[in-house]
């Protein structure tokens, strides 16, 4: 996957699909970054969990998102 925005940063993610979760990561030095979506409640909702790791060792929570179809 590629990513840009507005800041002309871009970069390129793996991903993955299995079951119901869709997963991407990038491995950088100084600046990895990993991501989640899981599709649950009959495709109702989804729940994003992102992590980050700026120095190689430790993983950190970065972004976590909660999407739900309005009926």
């Amino acid at each position: 996957m590629l990513f840009f925005d507005e800041r002309k940063i871009s970069r390129k993610y793996e991903v993955s699909v299995e079951g119901n979760v869709v997963k991407w990561w990038r491995d950088v030095p100084g600046f990895s970054q990993r991501y989640s979506w899981t599709i649950t409640d009959n495709g109702n909702t989804v729940l994003g969990k992102g992590e980050l790791c700026e120095g190689g060792e430790t993983w950190k929570k970065d972004l976590d998102q909660t999407f739900t179809r309005v009926k």
